[in-house]
């Protein structure tokens, strides 16, 4: 999750209901994740990439009796909140402190998921390597599900994004003025990419089943298989 903390929250303890005045499809996006998800039989393992206070966690162990989860973030305030959050799972979960921007990921999963993280590494490049990284930890047959912030084809839509995006916070009792200062800062801290850009280089990774499953305006899930 997003190291700018004036944008979603003031503290950790107040971010599960910021980001949903933040996001404005957020709940969506929970579900098209878990939605997306096909798990073999046997006992399974996954990976939260950003696992922020365990939304997406939870969700999948609720789903899956046999699947446990190693839950990343670079916030340990973030992950003490997503163990409680998590307590009715104990012995089905773990946390590390990770930052994706400058470690690279290790061990081997059936699952591997990131909502609302990937947009913080820089460029195409770094993404590349990012998904590659991603690849090298699946086990054959494996699956990625990304939920982020993308970019569209043109700046024409990326106006009409942001413009949906703000009025959204907005109605949901922001100040106008906070609502601009807040996007103003975060274009200098996240970098958010084309959508099919990113569907391109999964592609050219190898990854297979490469589809969009939910879209609304500038967010996304997207899902791919080793």
């Amino acid at each position: 999750m997003t190291k700018n903390k004036s944008y979603i929250y003031q503290n950790p303890t107040e971010f599960d209901g910021a980001i949903r005045r933040t996001i404005p499809c957020y709940e969506e996006m929970l579900e098209a994740i878990a939605d997306s998800v096909f798990l073999p039989p046997h006992r399974c393992r996954g990976l939260d990439i950003g696992a922020g206070t365990g939304a997406v966690t939870k969700a999948l162990l609720k789903r899956y009796d046999h699947l446990c989860m190693h839950c990343l973030d670079f916030s340990t305030e973030m992950l003490g909140i997503l163990s409680d959050s998590l307590a009715e799972f104990v012995g089905r979960y773990e946390i590390t402190t990770h930052d994706i921007r400058v470690r690279t990921l290790s061990g081997s999963y059936d699952l591997v998921v990131s909502n609302l993280s990937i947009h913080h590494i820089k460029g195409l490049d770094e993404k590349r390597a990012f998904f590659e990284n991603i690849w090298s930890c699946l086990t054959s047959g494996g699956q990625f599900v990304m939920g982020d912030w993308f970019l569209g084809a043109n700046p024409d839509l990326d106006g009409m994004y942001e413009t949906r995006w703000k009025e959204f916070e907005i109605l949901n009792g922001k100040d106008p003025d906070d609502v601009e200062n807040h996007h103003r800062e975060m274009k200098k801290v996240d970098f958010p990419s084309p959508l099919v850009s990113q569907i391109q280089i999964l592609q050219q990774i190898g990854f297979q089943d490469v589809d969009c499953v939910f879209k609304k305006y500038n967010f996304g899930v997207v899902v791919c298989r080793r």
